[in-house]
């Protein structure tokens, strides 16, 4: 086997790392990266310092926790140091990739396929999973309940299903512009009815309406082509509101947001969740909101307040994160830290519109409002999706493709 087929197997290895186990995504990464850094670095192509610089930047928000780390009370230091662990990726991987050639990152991202492929792979294996339960473990006797749907495809696959709504939101993007399937159209169009079917099933509703509002603005610049095939268009929409009203989970999803909706009790009504995270998150703001009480503290500030709410209505609700990307870091940080965040979202915004890149811009989007109902960076499996996606885009320039 050649150098060139092993950079090619190893480049799809990266765009599938996060559908692999947690050790086998930090070893894929670090093996990945190391390679195309050393391959660099060997034919004497040296990073500029504007790319290191733009690195530091991008991975900046790790520094806030470093610096708090020698100011965490003691019982709180090891925890602090777990979440630097855990998002240490946030700034090594920009760093990583600023110093591998623009070459090498083009030839990574020409593989961006094989994210599809293995996001269609999961959620295939995890609703064929919940099936042989449904069916056999259950006899079909147990109710089609998209709490019972979500319970069984988390543990099957190792992917929250938000975020497995983020990925199928990406790998739709990914497939608007591959260029891959030209000569067979057909094959494109039935992997995103298969990517649509998957997420109206899991019904994610922050990379939903991400999605939503990034078709709009495609359909917009694609406009006049759009326009010639619209009956075309028009009976696929049908087609995708028919599959979506015949999956029984969709229907309970929306049900939760009518006003006549009767589900009550918390457990049952993701609607009912949000509302006690979002009021248990501003308690929280509101009395830290300047300086907060620290990254170490934050969580077992929450779990003190769900178990006094708790115990109050006499009813045990479990204990949740912020389901906030950004009230996470207001109430760690104080206002520094969703400054911070959005400052660092922001610049890359800038990048991604300077450079015309309409699929790094559309992943900042999807990331942007998934921010708003997750703590996207608190699990591994988010922040190594971060973290690759974006230095990799960043450092992406799609005009010299265009071209060639």
């Amino acid at each position: 086997m050649n150098r060139s087929a092993i950079e090619q197997y190893l480049a799809r290895i990266l765009m599938a790392v996060v559908f692999l186990p947690m050790r086998l995504q930090v070893l894929g990464t670090v093996a990945v990266a190391l390679y195309f850094v050393v391959r660099t670095l060997s034919q004497k192509q040296w990073p500029s310092s504007a790319r290191i610089v733009s690195a530091l930047v991008l991975g900046s928000g790790l520094f806030l926790y470093i610096a708090a780390l020698p100011l965490s009370p003691a019982p709180y230091r090891s925890i602090v140091g777990s979440l630097i662990e855990r998002r240490e990726s946030l700034l090594l991987l920009p760093l990583a990739f600023a110093m591998v050639s623009s070459a090498y990152i083009r030839q990574i991202l020409a593989e961006r396929i094989y994210f599809v492929y293995a996001c269609i792979i999961s959620c295939t294996l995890g609703n064929c999973s919940y099936l042989y339960h449904h069916f056999t473990v259950r006899g079909g006797n147990y109710p089609l309940s998209h709490v019972y749907y979500r319970m069984l495809f988390e543990p099957f696959t190792g992917v929250h299903p938000t975020y497995m709504g983020l990925y199928l939101c990406f790998s739709i993007a990914i497939l608007l512009f591959y260029k891959g399937f030209e000569t067979k159209p057909w094959l494109r169009y039935a992997l995103l009815y298969l990517l649509l079917l998957f997420l109206l099933a899991l019904l994610a509703k922050s990379p939903l309406i991400a999605l939503v509002l990034v078709l709009a603005h495609f359909a917009w610049l694609n406009r006049k082509i759009l326009a010639r095939y619209w009956l075309r268009i028009s009976a696929t929409l049908l087609g995708i509101a028919a599959t979506a009203m015949a999956i029984p989970f969709f229907r309970q999803r929306m049900a939760e947001l009518l006003p006549g909706n009767t589900t009550n009790q918390v457990t049952d009504n993701s609607i009912s969740v949000r509302k006690l995270i979002w009021h248990i998150d501003n308690e929280l703001i509101s009395r830290h909101w300047l300086t907060g009480v620290g990254p170490g503290r934050a969580l077992d500030q929450l779990k003190q307040k769900y178990f006094f709410y708790s115990l109050a209505h006499q009813n045990f609700v479990g204990y949740y994160d912020p389901h906030n990307q950004y009230f996470f870091e207001w109430i760690s940080f104080g206002v520094v830290g969703p400054i911070a965040l959005l400052f660092i979202l922001c610049y890359q915004f800038w990048r991604a519109i300077k450079m015309r890149n309409h699929l790094y811009t559309y992943l900042l989007v999807f990331i942007t409002i998934t921010m708003l109902t997750e703590s996207l960076l608190l699990r591994q499996g988010g922040v190594l999706f971060y973290s690759i996606f974006t230095a990799l885009l960043f450092y992406y320039r799609p005009a010299i493709d265009n071209k060639k």
